[in-house]
């Protein structure tokens, strides 16, 4: 993959930044945090892509612990499946993880693990209100 870089500034949003190029497995990680982040159907060069993981905290589907982590396993597996899905070069994703960093309803916070195909590892907390 290669796509332009997105500087992600926290809670002050994000940065694209055209003239940067990222390729291979920095695109592939930020193509599947993007995709956490997107709700499906607001893509629309790709419909399909995004989650409904904001929809699910929004409609009151994370009320619990338990239940933010089935909709955070499910976000990371259809994340997974898309990314994948686009990757023609070898650098897709081998396994995903949401784990709950933070549980204080409306708040919760995400950690995030990508392991990639050749099984190196990155991970970040993300926000998620």
């Amino acid at each position: 993959m290669i796509g332009m870089t997105v500087q992600l500034n926290g809670l002050l949003g994000w940065e694209l930044l055209p003239s940067q190029a990222v390729t291979q497995y920095a695109s592939t990680v930020q193509n599947a945090l993007i995709n956490l982040g997107t709700v499906r159907g607001q893509n629309y060069i790709l419909p399909e892509a995004g989650t409904n993981l904001l929809l699910d905290g929004q409609y009151g589907l994370m009320n619990n612990r338990q239940a933010a982590a089935h909709q955070a396993n499910f976000a990371a597996a259809e994340t997974m499946e898309w990314i994948n899905q686009y990757t023609e070069d070898g650098s897709g994703i081998s396994g995903m993880w949401l784990e709950i960093a933070e549980f204080a309803p409306p708040r919760l916070s995400l950690s995030v693990v990508v392991k990639l195909s050749d099984q190196s590892q990155f991970g970040t907390t993300i926000p998620v209100n």
